[in-house]
């Protein structure tokens, strides 16, 4: 067992230090000139998906600990979820009835949002936090 996860490490490695996922990592089932099928985390291996992970609880932790994070903020967070941001509505609503007032939402469904999204734009605000070195390489 310890060999394997000796193994496992150093192909994170090589990914961390490399900068890049290795193409073997890549399943190659869908058409490849089709730019809808690249989504690269419902595409990649198991090994990589734990490599994200582990990533992710890095990022997330640093986001946190140099209070990025906005307090209104519950996506990508432990212990927290979109019935929160419900819970929050419906107590807008209520205090609002009580007080006879009116409350209006706008909601938007943005189909393929991770896709969609600048990506330089992220890495230029995880810069301007101050993350350096692999991470915002890797990202």
């Amino acid at each position: 067992m310890k060999k394997a996860l000796e193994v496992l490490l150093d192909i994170y490695y090589v990914i961390w230090y490399g900068g890049d996922f290795p193409s073997q990592s890549q399943k190659q089932e869908k058409n490849l000139s089709d730019p809808g099928n690249y989504r690269p985390i419902s595409l990649t291996s198991c090994i990589c998906k734990t490599f994200e992970r582990l990533v992710n609880t890095r990022l997330v932790w640093y986001l946190k600990y140099h209070v990025i994070f906005t307090v209104h903020q519950s996506g990508f967070r432990k212990h927290r979820s979109t019935t929160d941001q419900l819970i929050k509505l419906e107590t807008i609503i209520r205090e609002g009835f009580i007080k006879g007032q009116h409350t209006m939402g706008i909601f938007c469904d943005l189909e393929k949002a991770y896709d969609k999204t600048w990506k330089y734009g992220i890495l230029k605000d995880l810069f301007n936090a101050g993350l350096r070195g692999n991470m915002p390489k890797l990202i």
